[in-house]
């Protein structure tokens, strides 16, 4: 459960900031 909640985290995290990434 716990690596779940990381992962998500994780995602939330890094995937916005890969999206700034790509638009600039």
């Amino acid at each position: 459960m716990y690596r779940d909640l990381v992962f998500l985290l994780y995602v939330i995290l890094v995937f916005p900031n890969v999206l700034a990434y790509n638009d600039s």
